[in-house]
């Protein structure tokens, strides 16, 4: 992305409701330049790809426009100022952040208890959702308000500083708990595998860890998470595919026990299901992908703050990626192909939210799909589509796909004169590759 793109890009990432506010908000807080704000925002907004010259040309001879890359600086953090307030109650770490601006106004009003009445309640939330990093900020606030006010100075300040330990005590626990995590995921999201003794030693040093010996006593649902997630990248990397899929299991029966930390925790519930889809379509255990698919629809349900539009986008991406593989696992070819036009709705519907690299695994999918179901000229419009989107880079691993498709594809159809151009291609390809 361009520098000069960031404005273009942040406001086709805005949804309809965040435009809307945002042009009520510039009107209301922006004294003297919000006509003009606003006609930027419209301007910027209205073109597909970002044209600078065009905006210029277009507000030519206008004071504003003299200073045009100071005005596009002021629209971006306008906008960003306005997405804040415009999502500022729509997850805990935002009320939580609030709460603690709200404590420092209080505090400077010479309000102490009405800053006590405000930590309580937003202690109280953080514990709920285990904000561990914020309670400790709350319990700076709670050593300011009793050193102003002592009663019994010395009982509280114990009091505080034995929960400030136990937050940090969490902290460093979840933290080693990523360190060790990250071992695994390097292989995982690297080559995939492990290529060579030095590597399994490494990786042999985690589960010797002390905090891997055993299942956590504590009943911290992010300890236990970390716990569980290492200990499953762990064995899908040793190939221990039935010991992983139980472990995944689990990881999601934890959400399952604590529906309070999905929508707090979104991301990361969409990656402990994706976890799943691949353990599970490596085993081709169809049931429990299909299972998993059906928890991540009701996603929405689950929730109590509307989904964002790229987890969501991500949701869709696994639906019908694993749809279509357990399908093709399931050798109901005919059954996948007849997906082509709802997924291709969906992959239009989502442009600004599902990124480039998801879209073009979900065409390679379902274009292999369609060879299979001997829909040949789909398959093959699908596969230009890939190889022509210049959007994203295309990883190794999906150039090979690609070009062994197009050798299945141009060899059924008979396209004897291509072939021999594409075998002398694909071969300098896998020599230099």
């Amino acid at each position: 992305m361009k520098e000069k793109d960031k404005v273009h890009q942040l406001i086709h990432a805005l949804s309809q409701g965040e435009k809307r506010y945002f042009k009520i908000s510039a009107n209301q807080f922006t004294v003297g330049e919000s006509n003009n704000f606003i006609r930027l925002f419209n301007a910027i907004g209205s073109q597909k790809k970002y044209d600078e010259e065009k905006i210029i040309r277009t507000f030519k001879g206008e004071r504003f426009v003299r200073h045009f890359s100071s005005k596009k600086v002021h629209l971006y953090n306008g906008i960003l100022r306005t997405l804040r307030l415009f999502n500022s109650g729509k997850t805990v770490d935002a009320i939580l952040m609030n709460s603690l601006m709200s404590i420092r106004l209080l505090y400077n009003k010479g309000l102490y208890t009405h800053c006590t009445s405000l930590l309580t309640k937003a202690k109280a939330l953080a514990y709920h959702y285990e904000k561990f990093s914020l309670i400790i900020k709350m319990l700076e606030w709670e050593r300011n308000v009793a050193l102003i006010n002592p009663t019994d100075i010395e009982q509280e300040l114990r009091q505080i500083n034995k929960e400030k330990l136990s937050a940090l005590s969490h902290l460093n626990t979840i933290e080693k708990y990523q360190q060790l995590l990250d071992v695994p995921v390097r292989y995982i999201y690297g080559q995939g595998f492990i290529r060579k003794t030095s590597d399994l030693k490494k990786l042999e040093k985690i589960i010797r860890h002390p905090l891997m010996k055993s299942i956590p006593h504590s009943k911290s649902f992010s300890v236990l998470l970390g716990y569980y997630r290492t200990l499953s990248a762990y064995h899908m990397l040793k190939r221990n595919l039935r010991i992983c899929l139980m472990l995944r299991k689990k990881i999601v029966e934890l959400y399952t026990a604590s529906p309070h930390m999905i929508g707090e925790d979104i991301e990361n519930y969409i990656n402990v299901n994706y976890g799943l889809l691949i353990t599970a379509s490596d085993m081709k255990d169809t049931e429990v992908i299909e299972k998993t698919i059906r928890q991540l629809t009701q996603l929405t349900g689950q929730v109590k703050y509307p989904v964002p539009p790229i987890m969501e986008a991500r949701v869709f991406h696994l639906q019908y990626f694993y749809t279509l593989r357990s399908l093709m696992q399931k050798h109901d070819f005919k059954k996948a192909a007849e997906l082509e036009q709802t997924v291709m709705r969906g992959i239009e519907h989502r442009k600004s939210s599902l990124t480039p690299h998801l879209k073009i695994y979900l065409l390679q999918e379902l274009a292999g799909c369609l060879v299979l179901a001997g829909k040949l000229l789909d398959a093959l419009r699908l596969l230009n589509i890939i190889m022509h989107d210049a959007d994203s880079e295309k990883p190794h691993n999906i150039m090979v796909e690609l070009r062994m498709l197009y050798l299945i594809i141009h060899f059924e159809l008979g396209h004897e004169e291509l072939l021999e151009y594409l075998t002398k291609s694909d071969e300098h390809f896998f020599i230099k590759n």
